[in-house]
């Protein structure tokens, strides 16, 4: 979303998606069918990563040859024909690594598309909105940037096995999406892997900057630009399936449960369909009885859940500043939750409590529990307002460990920073 001065609002799930309810996405679209969401007024979508953003980058980035395909008629051109050519190897790194921009360029020229595949790296609005969905549907999320110029086709007409959000930022594409027959596909049952064919032509869609495009996972779909060079972001979420956690749940009760560790009766194969059948039963009769099943099945989606967090890079804005401004606490500074919607984890011991947030963890004695639960509890607080009678060096040394864990950050008005120290 814009601001005065046209600077961008970090933009969330329910920002994509506006002005359809979170809600009623989940339970009319989501994995069941296609939507087209035209530009909602002033959703500034389209600022996210500008056509200059991305001159300026292909002249002062390089780019390895894994963060770049070239996709021209529906097929792939191969690395080789635009990586540069060897060079002096210096620690195990040769030029052959990275992309010959000028022949990129060249190949867009002649009608290619370039993908990008980890331009949020490079491209920090990028990876604070891939952070933020993935947070909010707990979901890996993949960024991929499509410039196609005119007249040209990209990718030929495929599905793929994980769900896309398209958001076009310049130009405009022609999108065909085909009925399908292969409903909510698993990764080992990606394109090509299936013989599956595209169903009929479904709908034509044209995406003008700042709509937005649904995919379920499982759909055909190709596009087209005609005369118009165009630049959009895909977000592939890859969610967590009942089948990988029902996997995660049948181990983790599996190391508990003997009888789940038993092999399976010898002749099993040659057991009629009704004997096996009763085998199986047995044994999922045995998990259903498991102790504490809704517990531990709580904790097995928690720890998938940290998985996911932890296999992003979470990158803090200002990060280094905070730290450094964190030597002038008082018991007047006020701290604010950095994101009150990521998940927070903590875990109590006999004479220690672990603190966990965004794959990190920290250890606190269990004194500092009611501190704790204060900072689970409030999103803003000061130093003051922290309970327990322990020392204010103590309190303020507890902050200043969230504030390096990322948790916490200083508000503005409450951050005395030294110039010399900040002059970074």
């Amino acid at each position: 979303m814009s601001q005065p001065g046209g600077e961008v609002t970090p933009m969330d799930f329910s920002s994509i998606i506006a002005p359809i309810d979170e809600a009623d996405f989940f339970s009319i679209y989501w994995e069941k069918e296609p939507l087209h969401i035209p530009k909602q007024a002033s959703n500034g979508l389209e600022l996210l990563l500008t056509l200059e953003t991305m001159n300026r980058l292909l002249s002062e980035v390089m780019f390895r040859a894994d963060e770049c395909k070239v996709a021209r008629s529906g097929e792939i051109v191969p690395p080789s024909v635009y990586i540069s050519e060897p060079g002096m190897r210096v620690m195990e790194k040769t030029a052959t690594d990275y992309v010959n921009t000028a022949k990129l360029l060249s190949l867009f020229e002649q009608g290619a598309t370039l993908v990008f595949s980890q331009l949020n790296h490079k491209h920090h609005p990028l990876q604070v909105l891939k952070e933020t969905i993935e947070r909010q549907l707990s979901a890996t999320a993949i960024t991929n940037v499509f410039l196609s110029n005119r007249n040209s086709q990209g990718f030929s007409l495929h599905y793929d096995s994980h769900d896309v959000f398209v958001l076009q930022l310049h130009g405009y594409k022609i999108w065909s999406l085909y009925d399908s027959p292969l409903e909510l596909p698993l990764k080992s049952q990606a394109f090509g892997s299936t013989g599956v064919r595209a169903g009929p032509l479904s709908s034509e869609i044209r995406l003008d900057p700042g709509d937005v495009l649904y995919v379920p996972r499982g759909y055909f779909h190709e596009a087209k630009t005609t005369d118009a060079v165009s630049l959009h972001l895909t977000i592939g979420v890859h969610p967590y399936l009942w089948v990988d956690y029902l996997n995660d749940l049948i181990k983790r009760i599996g190391s508990q449960t003997p009888a789940l560790r038993k092999s399976v009766p010898m002749g099993f194969m040659r057991t009629s369909e009704t004997g096996k059948e009763a085998l199986i039963r047995d044994a999922l009769l045995e998990l259903s009885n498991t102790a504490g099943l809704g517990k531990l099945a709580g904790e097995v989606h928690a720890a998938a859940i940290d998985r996911k967090i932890e296999a992003g890079t979470h990158a803090v804005p200002d990060h280094l500043r905070e730290i450094l401004a964190a030597s002038d606490l008082s018991l007047q500074s006020r701290l604010i939750r950095r994101d009150a919607a990521a998940p927070l984890a903590v875990t109590a011991r006999a004479s220690a409590i672990a603190v966990t947030y965004q794959g990190r963890s920290l250890q606190f004695p269990a004194s500092h529990g009611p501190m704790i639960e204060m900072i689970r509890q409030d999103d803003e607080f000061t130093v003051a307002d922290l309970p327990g009678d322990l020392q204010l060096e103590l309190k303020i040394r507890f902050v200043s460990r969230l504030i390096g864990l990322g948790l916490l950050t200083l508000a503005r008005k409450s951050a005395p920073r030294k110039q010399a120290e900040l002059a970074l």
